[in-house]
Formats: structure tokens, C-alpha cells, sequence
């Protein structure tokens, strides 16, 4: 059966099935932002400058990434930020403080991979000013960057990124008959937007680059490169958004997995999930996955040795210039 993810990438008869549901959403949507940007319904003011990087679209988009680049360029510029995140399939509600020991099932893949990071103080929880004011009464920072919460207009914002690539736009109808939280046009009202899959296409527009940086091995965390994997027999999985992304870039990589896996996104792994693919393939000699889905799989013992790739990822400076100067200026964004 396809997955939502295909279903979603073309208007089909499924999809053309749901377009009541996603009149419904879209309007439900498009209501539930009129009533906080009226300032009917309240948001709550962080005492600190907050940057959102979020999108528009259910998964994908480089949200991740984007953000370890802005906490790494802010930190070259001696500003210290905490990341925030709802926890998004954790069994912990928050509020938590996250950190490198912590349970992905407690806590979530993507809050535990920016606490193993190791680049800022991490937080969780369902409303996102709560996982905020857990980190200030913690640590002294100067701003606060949210891990997707785009919409969650709960909280007031100083500087919004959408973070967008053209697969993850897909058949550009709103959920549940398409990818969308929000209309292409939401676009228009954010500070910036990060593309991930290219060359920037207008001025507001900014390239996220992600560079390889090595696969790290699970057990013991010694760094391979991908000229010494590529000549392994080797099997690879992601649970992420899209995995035929991880796919190619292994590819890019000269790396030829005799399998490629691909799971759901935030998919709880187990270790008979690794084990019914190294069944099919018995003569694999290591398992490659993403740096998300590592947490998830570090305590699995298998015959094979598991790898993560590591990507780098950096921002322009011009955008880390814009930031830079909303969190020190202290000007407060204006509603739109």
C-alpha cells in the first residue's frame, strides 16, 4: 500500500477523495490564525527574543538541520540560544529538560539528536512557552529558536523561517488530501525562508548546505568516511520524511546499499526491524541510517556494526545577520 508521503506527491483519486476534509482543515486553519492574529485568542511573550524555524508542509523541509546551523552561526557571534520542541512522538509531555542520555521514547528523536548535538540547552513540551520558560529558569540565554511551530501561534514570535524544498510542497492541496498545514501564500508573511533542495529562487529565499561529515559508529562513536563504507557491503534505513532523500545522498556519496528501508517518519525502531533486513541480506557487513534514527537504534546488539551519517549544516550570513540583529535590537515582530 502506498504511503501518505506517495500519496501526496500528485493529485490522485485518494487525494481528490479527502479535498471535503481538506476544505474543512484549511478553513479550520485559516480561522484558528485570524483569532490570534486579531488577538482573540492569546499568545504568549517569551522573555527573550523567539525564532521559529517551522514550515508549512507535514514533515521535511529541513527544519532540523536549519536550526543546528542558526544555534552554531548565533554562537559565532556570541549570542547563546536553547532549543525548544514539542517532543513529537515521545511518551513524555513535558516540560523536560533534554539531554544526551535522555530516552528518545520519552523524549523524541529529533530533541534528543539537538541534545547529543551538544550545542545548546534543549528543552520539551507540548506548549511551547512552557519548554521555553523551562530553559530560562536554567540557563542564561539570549534567545530561544523553536524546532518547528510555525503554527503554533501560542507563543509569540521575533523572526519566522520557513524552512521549504519542492518535493515536500507535493500536490499543494492542505491536508489531509496533501501535504499542507498552511497555503503556499503563508510563505509570503515569513522574515525568511530556507530551501534545502537548491539555488535560492527570490531574495527572501536562503540555500541550507549540508556537507558530509563522516559516519559515526554506534557502539563506540569512532568517525568512517564514506570512501572507507563504500567499499563495504552495506544495507541502509531511514525513518524519516522522506527517505529517498538520505537514499541519494548516499548515492552522492559513491555508497550502493544492497537494500534501501525506508520507514515512517519518527518510526520507533526496533531491533527485529533491523534484523528482518539484515535477513534479507545476509552477506551485509554494516547498517547505515540517519542521525535522527541513530538514538533510536544505539542499544541494539546485531552482527553487523550500525553507522550514522553525519551532515554539517551551514546558513548564509546574511541570514544569520538578520537574526542577529532582531535579537539584539529587541524589536518585537509585528502580527501579519
Amino acid at each position: 500500500m502506498p504511503s501518505i508521503a506517495n500519496l501526496w506527491r500528485r493529485r490522485n483519486i485518494v487525494s481528490c477523495s479527502l479535498l471535503p476534509a481538506a476544505a474543512l482543515f484549511a478553513s479550520a486553519a485559516a480561522g484558528r490564525r485570524a483569532l490570534y492574529r486579531h488577538q482573540l485568542l492569546a499568545s504568549h511573550q517569551v522573555a527573550v527574543p523567539v525564532i521559529v524555524v517551522g514550515g508549512i508542509t507535514a514533515g521535511g523541509g529541513g527544519k532540523s538541520p536549519t536550526v543546528q546551523a542558526l544555534v552554531t552561526g548565533l554562537n559565532e557571534r556570541g549570542i547563546k540560544a536553547g532549543i525548544i520542541a514539542r517532543g513529537y512522538r515521545g511518551r513524555h509531555s513535558g516540560p523536560l529538560l533534554v539531554d544526551a542520555n535522555s530516552d528518545p521514547q520519552k523524549c523524541g528523536d529529533e530533541a534528543l539528536m539537538h541534545a547529543q548535538a551538544n550545542l545548546a540547552p534543549v528543552s520539551i513540551a507540548k506548549r511551547r512557552p512552557t519548554a521555553a520558560e523551562l530553559l530560562l529558569e536554567n540557563f542564561q540565554l539570549d534567545a530561544i529558536i523553536s524546532d518547528d511551530g510555525l503554527q503554533h501561534y501560542r507563543m509569540e514570535r521575533d523572526f519566522e523561517i520557513a524552512c521549504i524544498s519542492r518535493s515536500a510542497l507535493g500536490n499543494g492541496w492542505p491536508l489531509p488530501a496533501g501535504p499542507l498545514r498552511e497555503p503556499i501564500s503563508r510563505l509570503q508573511l515569513c522574515d525568511a525562508i530556507v530551501r534545502s533542495d537548491g539555488e535560492p529562487q527570490s531574495e527572501s529565499e536562503h540555500q541550507l548546505i549540508l556537507t558530509d561529515d563522516g559516519f559515526a559508529d554506534l557502539a563506540d562513536g569512532r568517525t568512517f568516511t564514506a570512501d572507507q563504507l563504500a567499499t563495504k557491503r552495506t544495507v541502509a534505513l531511514a525513518g524519516i520524511a522522506r527517505p529517498e532523500n538520505f537514499f541519494a545522498t548516499l548515492a552522492s556519496l559513491g555508497i550502493k546499499p544492497l537494500a534501501n528501508q525506508g520507514f515512517p517518519d519518527h518510526h520507533r525502531f526496533c531491533q527485529a526491524d533491523l534484523e528482518r533486513l539484515l535477513a534479507c541480506n545476509p552477506e551485509a557487513e554494516a547498517v547505515l541510517m540517519t542521525a535522527k534514527d541513530a538514538p533510536k537504534c544505539a542499544g541494539f546488539q546485531l552482527p553487523v556494526p550500525l553507522y550514522s551519517l553525519r551532515l554539517k549544516p551551514t546558513l548564509p550570513d546574511r541570514l544569520l545577520d538578520m537574526v542577529t540583529e532582531c535579537i539584539r535590537s529587541g524589536t518585537k515582530r509585528q502580527s501579519k
